[in-house]
């Protein structure tokens, strides 16, 4: 879930999940990113950048190169959430609005981190179409639950994979 905590009167720490139905960042990121593909108007494209920035971070730079639960948008710390793992829907569900801004921008970055991420999830499925909603946060991916679900924590996923296949 999204959260947003003030810290002080002076700075906001925005903690936001990766999940599209309830994640802050990718949210807006998707926002962002259809009103500039729809007006073509630029202050979109660069606000979409400049969030998508603040959110690489948050993708682990060792396998499985799954993103963190959440993201310090200030400060681009990830951390883990409630689960011990990754969550499918939360790794599975930003590679649309960054295959945008890097085919807008020509920087390949964001892309490359959202891809990878789905590859590796792919990679876990090992050729199954249904998949578990929970993956492991370090190592070669794998399934560390057997719950197969259409709701919540695996929704987004299976939308994601009609809409990437679309795009």
């Amino acid at each position: 879930m999204a959260a947003i905590a003030v810290s002080t009167a002076a700075e906001a720490t925005v903690a936001c999940t990766f999940a599209p139905g309830s994640g802050l960042a990718s949210a807006l990121a998707s926002g962002l990113a259809s009103a500039h593909s729809l007006s073509g108007r630029e202050i979109f494209l660069r606000k979409a950048t400049e969030l998508a920035d603040k959110m690489l971070p948050a993708f682990s730079k060792s396998e499985p190169y799954f993103p963190t639960t959440q993201v310090n948008l200030k400060t681009g710390q990830g951390k883990p959430g409630w689960f011990q793992g990754t969550v499918l829907s939360e790794a599975g569900t930003v590679q649309l609005e960054f295959r945008y801004i890097s085919q807008q921008t020509g920087d390949p970055k964001y892309q490359n981190a959202a891809d990878q991420a789905m590859h590796k999830i792919l990679e876990a499925a090992h050729g199954k179409g249904l998949v578990p909603w929970g993956l492991n946060r370090q190592g070669p991916p794998k399934f560390i639950n057997s719950h197969i679900t259409f709701g919540a924590m695996g929704d987004s996923y299976y939308e994601y994979l009609l809409k990437m296949y679309l795009q």
